[in-house]
């Protein structure tokens, strides 16, 4: 949630020397942690993609718009550091003294969040319907649908970069700028309009979990009374399935909400110390995702020890991944699987 990119931004008062050898040197922790993030997602992608079983559940398609945003957002951050190597090499100094690339970078940030905060909203609305309506939502959550929602998620993102495109040019870049900060084209509008968004979605998920819980155990209870074993069977799937989306989502928010934080002391205090901490934090825990994944669900686990042993015997180039082959016929589908 906050600027990873801000890190090598944002200056201090150290000297010349110390800053450009220890601003090239976490350039380089950067561009490896980057290569690890990208390691991670393309195991996660992988996973999802090669198991029908997770492939046909609409909250493992969110969790697959959440790694494509982490990747697409690190391709960004890619840019920039390779930016910075080139004027490394050429003045021997690391820190961006441009302020269009100061406002690169939290355009890029605010991009990575907005997506970030819309997928673990929708993540949360698909589960509180699926439990709410038993019986109806297989023809209320319909595949169209969840690929609209997850396109809304991108284009809100869309609306947020416009926003920055407006304040690039409707305010004046100052000349020299000393750190990065949302004083920078008077981006602390758009940051003001990032915090209220992000406590609205933060506060809506936390309250559709709660009643999802209630809800989901008066229903259980009044299908353990009709004694239909059949229906029993596949609601107490769906309940568990909503538990792994929340302990997922729990884990999202208890990473992004310290790097939010660290990430607007950085910009407000113009502290090199605080965007550092931010970045290792999301580095981290977009890097241990997949573990968290097998650790919360069942379903994931046994897709990615499966994975790990076709891995093993035959070299993973060889595996078919291509997308034909999760074509599936609907007429052979059981819709009522996805949930």
């Amino acid at each position: 949630m906050a600027d990873e990119a801000g890190a090598e931004v944002n200056t201090s008062s150290f000297s010349v020397v110390d800053r450009s050898f220890g601003g090239m040197g976490f350039v380089g922790l950067q561009l490896g942690l980057t290569l690890l993030v990208w390691a991670s997602s393309g195991l996660i992608a992988v996973t999802i993609l090669r198991s029908v079983s997770l492939s046909s559940q609409y909250f493992f398609w969110y969790l697959l718009n959440f790694v494509a945003n982490i990747i697409l957002f690190r391709l960004a951050y890619l840019v920039l550091a390779i930016w910075l190597l080139r004027k490394f090499a050429g003045t021997g100094t690391s820190f961006v003294s441009s302020p269009d690339v100061c406002f690169y970078s939290l355009m890029m940030g605010s991009f990575y969040r907005v997506v970030m905060h819309m997928s673990v909203l929708m993540i949360a609305l698909e589960r509180y319907i699926t439990i709410l309506k038993p019986l109806t939502h297989c023809y209320i959550l319909t595949d169209r649908r969840i690929k609209y929602s997850i396109a809304s998620t991108w284009l809100i993102a869309s609306c947020y970069i416009v926003g920055f495109a407006v304040h690039r040019y409707v305010y004046d870049a100052p000349e020299v700028i000393v750190g990065c900060n949302v004083e920078t084209f008077h981006v602390w509008r758009i940051y003001v309009s990032h915090m209220s968004v992000c406590t609205l979605v933060f506060l809506s998920v936390l309250v559709m979990y709660g009643h999802l819980h209630v809800i989901g155990r008066k229903h259980l209870r009044i299908i353990e009374a009709e004694r239909r074993m059949f229906s029993l069977t596949r609601y107490q799937r769906s309940l568990k399935r909503s538990r792994v989306a929340f302990m997922i989502t729990l884990q999202i928010f208890c990473v992004e909400v310290p790097v939010f934080i660290f990430g607007i002391m950085s910009l407000t205090h113009a502290e090199q110390l605080y965007a550092r901490i931010a970045f290792l934090l999301v580095s981290l825990g977009q890097i241990s995702q997949p573990a968290f994944y097998a650790l919360f669900s069942s379903e994931f686990r046994k897709a990615l020890k499966k994975l790990i042993k076709q891995a093993a015997v035959q070299p993973l180039d060889d595996l078919d991944i291509g997308v034909g082959m999760f074509r599936r016929d609907p007429r052979q589908e059981n819709a009522l699987e996805r949930f």
